[in-house]
């Protein structure tokens, strides 16, 4: 009785080692996932994801936005800052010439003048420092 249970057992044994055998050869393999694979997958959604948010802007800007000085009457020629947040403005709406002080809460009419010629300005001027150009940028903003 004893052997006949070992041999039971060695056959039990033999069957399932052959069956798992059989069925892990059968089964495809997956590949277990790797930090290389991971990685790259995130830097592919990313990118694909970037491209997409430039797209749409790029969309946007050709097709959605349009110009708010194109049609207009009044064409700002022109403004130097005078402090933190006052400005004077040269604006130019039809034959007049208007210079108009800006400050927070007021815009008041300084000078009526003509139109007049625009001195011209050196094509060849040295380009505006970035803190300049951020500095207009934050004005015009602000406006």
């Amino acid at each position: 009785m004893k052997y006949l249970n070992i041999i039971i057992a060695l056959t039990f044994s033999t069957c399932f080692n052959l069956a798992h055998a059989v069925i892990k050869s059968t089964t495809p393999a997956i590949p277990a996932p790797t930090p290389t694979l991971d990685l790259l997958q995130v830097v592919l959604s990313l990118i694909v994801i970037l491209g997409l948010i430039i797209g749409a802007a790029w969309f946007a800007k050709r097709f959605m936005l349009t110009s708010t000085h194109s049609g207009t009457t009044i064409k700002m020629l022109g403004g130097v800052n005078l402090g933190g947040r006052e400005r004077v403005m040269l604006l130019e709406i039809a034959d007049q010439w208007i210079v108009v002080g800006v400050a927070p809460g007021q815009v008041n009419t300084l000078a009526t003048m003509p139109r007049q010629s625009l001195p011209n300005t050196p094509t060849n001027a040295p380009p505006a420092a970035f803190a300049t150009w951020l500095k207009q940028k934050m004005d015009k903003h602000h406006e």
